[in-house]
C-alpha cells in the first residue's frame, strides 16, 4: 500500500461514516506520520505549530480513525493497520469523489524537498494546488440539480462578472444547497481554494474562525480575523460557500438581523461584499443578511438569486419517478405546490401510497395537508416576527389578494404605514408573500400550499391544549344521537371551571369547527383576535326547529382571566359545520342577571359570524346569552 492508497481508504471510510473528507491538518499528519516524521518536523514544514498538531489535531484525529475503523489506531501503528485493512477495502467498489478531482495529491517527499529549498511549504504544497477543496459537512454531494438556467446565471456572475458575494435564497427544500454544490463543482478549477462550511455546525464567530484557520496560514483561531481573511482573499482566489446563513440571523424579528454571537461573521460578509479582492463568497439561506440588501444591484458585485420552483419538465420528472397516474392532472398538482421539489417528492409518495398513484383523486381533496409537507415550511414560519405573523394570518383569512390599503384597514391591529411596509417586504424576502398586479393595483397574496400550512399553524395556536387531535372521531363527537346519563345542561355554566379545563360535554373544542368547515379561512377570520393560547375557547351547537328543516348555530364563547377576580369575555355566533353563512334575522343578545338587555347584534346578508362587544365581569357575577331566530329562542346562562 502506498500513501495515496491509504488516503483513498481513509476518505472512503470518512465519507461513508462521517460524510466528509480528510481535512488539511489531518492530511498533513497522515503524510508526515507515513514518512516517520515527528510533530516538530511536520510543524517546521508547515504553518501549523507543533503544539497545535501534537495536542489538538493529532489526538482527535487518531481517536477518530480508531472509531471509524473499529480498532485502536495511533501514529506508530496506523500504517500497519491500514495495510491489514486494504484487502477488505479492495473487495468493495471504490466511492467516486467528484469534488476532490480538482487536483492530484502533492507527493509528500516533493513537498519536503521544495520546502527545504525555500520555495514551498508542505501546507502550501497541499493547499495552493489548483482547485484545492475543503468540502466539509456537505451532505449528498451527488444529488441531481436540474436547474440549467440558474447554473448558467451563477457561472456568469462568478466567472465573467467576478462577483464578490452571491446569495441563493429560498424556502426550505427548494434546492439551495443542491444548487450551491452543483455550481461549486463546476467552477472550482478557477479558484485556488474552494471551502464549504455548513453554518448549522458553527456556534459563534470565533467557532467559524477556528474552522477557517487551518485553510489560511495568517489566521489565528483566537483573533477576530476579519482583516486577515480579507488579506487572504486578495492574495489568492478562493470560493467560500456558507450554507444556511439563517443560522446567524435572529428569529422573531424582521428578516436579516444578526445574532450578537455572530457579529464578526456578519461583519465579515459585509466586508467581503465591500472590499476589492479576487475571491467569491457564495451564501445560501432562508433569508438574506440585511447589510447586503443596499449593496445589491445590476452593476454591483453583490447579487441575489431568488430561488423558486423547478421547471415543469423537472417537476414532471419527479412525478414520473414515483410512477403517478392521471398525467393530465400533473400540471394542476405542480401548480398547487408551485414546483417546490421537496414538497412534490413528499406528496408524490403520499399519493402513491394512499391514493393508488391517482393524482386526480388526490386533487379532489386539495385541502389535505400532510405533516411531512407542513414541516418543510415550519423552519421559515417559526422565524416570523409577531407583526409578520399577524399579517400572514390576515392575508390567509381573506383568501384573495389584498391591497396595501385593504390590509391597513382590515387587519385588527393599529399599524403605522411604515411598519406595515417593512413587514410586507420582510415576508416577501422570506418567500411567504407574493406581490402581484391586479385590477391596476399592487396586491399581496400567499401561495396556496403555504396558506394551508399557515392555517394549520393558526389552528394549533387557536386551539392550544383544547385541540382534540382526533380527526377521525370529531364527527361522532358532534352527533345529537348520544344518550347522556347526566341532565342536559340547561343549568348555569360555571366559567371558572373552564380555567381548570373542566367542560360540559356539550361545549366542544373549536378545532372541530375548522376541521369540518369547507372554508376554514372564514373561521380563521372570525377568530383572529381570540387566537392566543391564554384564551379559553369552546363552542356549543344550538338547534332551531326540527329535522329536516332544522337550523344549527355554533355559539362560541372565549374567556381570558385578566386578574384573580376579573374575566374578559367574547361571544360569537357562527355557522355550524357545512355552512358558510348565518341565516337571516338571527339575533344575538347579552343580558345581565336581572334579564335586562345590555347589547345585541343582528345578522346582515351573508354574514359569516356575528359578535357581541367584549365585556368583563367579576367572580360570581351572572349573565346570559340569548339567540333568537324567527319564533325560536335559546338561552344559555353563565356564572363567572
Amino acid at each position: 500500500m502506498d500513501l495515496n492508497h491509504a488516503l483513498t481508504l481513509i476518505n472512503d471510510t470518512f465519507f461513508e461514516k462521517l460524510n466528509r473528507e480528510v481535512r488539511p491538518p489531518e492530511e498533513l499528519i497522515l503524510r508526515g506520520s507515513w514518512e516517520g516524521l515527528t510533530y516538530e518536523q511536520m510543524s517546521d514544514m508547515s504553518e501549523y505549530s507543533s503544539n497545535y498538531l501534537m495536542r489538538d489535531i493529532g489526538p482527535k484525529f487518531w481517536k477518530l480513525l480508531s472509531q471509524v475503523f473499529g480498532q485502536p489506531i495511533g501514529k506508530n501503528n496506523f500504517r500497519v493497520t491500514l495495510e491489514r485493512l486494504e484487502s477488505r477495502h479492495d473487495a468493495q467498489p471504490s466511492r467516486v469523489y467528484p469534488v476532490s478531482q480538482a487536483h492530484e495529491p502533492v507527493p509528500f517527499s516533493v513537498a519536503i524537498t521544495d520546502a527545504k529549498d525555500g520555495q514551498m511549504s508542505l501546507q502550501q504544497g497541499l493547499q495552493e494546488a489548483p482547485g484545492f477543496l475543503a468540502w466539509t459537512d456537505s451532505t449528498d454531494i451527488l444529488e441531481k440539480c436540474d436547474r440549467p438556467q440558474e447554473i448558467a446565471t451563477l457561472q456568469r456572475w462568478i466567472l465573467d462578472e467576478r462577483c464578490r458575494v452571491i446569495g441563493i435564497w429560498g424556502l426550505s427544500g427548494i434546492g439551495k444547497t443542491v444548487l450551491a454544490k452543483a455550481i461549486a463543482r463546476q467552477v472550482r478549477d478557477r479558484f485556488q481554494k474552494t471551502i464549504w462550511c455548513d453554518l448549522s455546525q458553527i456556534s459563534s464567530s470565533e467557532d467559524f474562525l477556528s474552522f477557517l484557520a487551518p485553510y489560511f496560514k495568517s489566521i489565528e483561531p483566537s483573533s477576530e480575523g476579519v482583516a486577515e481573511i480579507i488579506k487572504e482573499l486578495r492574495r489568492q482566489s478562493c470560493l467560500i460557500v456558507l450554507d444556511g446563513v439563517e443560522k446567524i440571523l435572529q428569529p422573531g424579528q424582521l428578516s436579516g438581523h444578526c445574532y450578537p454571537d455572530y457579529v464578526n461573521l456578519y461583519d465579515l460578509i459585509r466586508r467581503i461584499a465591500e472590499d476589492v479582492h479576487q475571491s467569491c463568497l457564495l451564501l445560501t439561506g432562508l433569508e438574506s443578511p440585511r447589510s447586503l440588501i443596499p449593496l445589491e444591484g445590476y452593476h454591483s458585485p453583490v447579487k441575489s438569486l431568488q430561488l423558486t420552483g423547478i421547471s415543469q419538465q423537472a417537476a414532471e420528472g419527479i412525478l414520473a419517478e414515483e410512477q403517478l397516474s392521471q398525467q393530465e392532472s400533473w400540471g394542476e398538482l405542480i401548480d398547487l405546490y408551485r414546483g417546490h421539489p421537496l414538497a412534490l417528492k413528499v406528496i408524490s409518495k403520499w399519493i402513491r401510497n394512499l391514493f393508488n398513484s391517482n393524482v386526480s383523486e388526490f386533487l379532489t381533496h386539495n385541502y389535505v395537508i400532510f405533516e411531512d409537507v407542513s414541516q418543510i415550511f415550519e423552519r421559515t414560519l417559526s422565524r416570523l416576527s409577531d407583526l409578520e405573523q399577524e399579517i400572514l394570518y390576515w392575508l390567509v383569512s381573506e383568501g384573495t389578494p389584498a391591497s396595501l390599503e385593504a390590509i391597513q384597514l382590515g387587519i385588527p391591529l393599529v399599524i403605522y404605514p411604515v411598519d406595515l411596509l417593512e413587514a410586507l417586504e420582510s415576508l416577501k424576502r422570506r418567500f411567504l408573500v407574493e406581490a402581484i398586479q391586479s385590477e391596476g393595483a399592487s396586491k399581496f397574496r400567499v401561495q396556496p400550499i403555504l396558506a394551508r400550512c399557515v392555517l394549520d399553524q393558526y389552528i394549533r395556536q387557536v386551539c392550544g391544549e383544547d385541540s382534540t387531535n382526533l380527526p377521525l372521531l370529531k364527527d361522532l363527537s358532534v352527533s345529537r344521537n348520544w344518550i347522556e346519563l347526566r341532565p342536559s345542561t340547561l343549568a348555569t355554566v360555571r366559567l371558572s371551571q373552564w380555567f381548570q379545563h373542566d367542560f360540559d360535554p356539550e361545549w366542544q373544542p373549536v378545532d372541530i369547527l375548522f376541521s369540518a368547515s369547507q372554508r376554514p379561512a372564514m373561521r380563521m377570520r372570525s377568530t383572529l383576535h381570540i387566537k392566543g393560547q391564554d384564551v379559553i375557547k369552546r363552542f356549543k351547537h344550538v338547534h332551531f326547529g326540527q329535522p329536516p328543516s332544522e337550523t344549527t348555530i355554533a355559539l362560541l364563547l372565549a374567556i381570558t382571566q385578566e386578574t384573580d377576580s376579573s374575566t374578559k369575555i367574547c361571544v360569537q355566533a357562527q355557522p355550524a359545520e357545512g355552512n358558510n353563512s348565518l341565516p337571516d334575522k338571527l339575533r344575538l343578545i347579552l343580558r345581565d342577571a336581572s334579564d335586562a338587555a345590555l347589547a345585541e347584534v343582528d345578522t346582515q346578508a351573508d354574514d359569516s359570524f356575528i359578535q357581541l362587544p367584549y365585556f368583563r365581569g367579576e367572580a360570581e357575577e351572572k349573565f346570559s346569552v340569548q339567540l333568537e331566530l324567527n319564533d325560536h329562542t335559546h338561552t344559555e346562562k353563565f356564572l363567572i
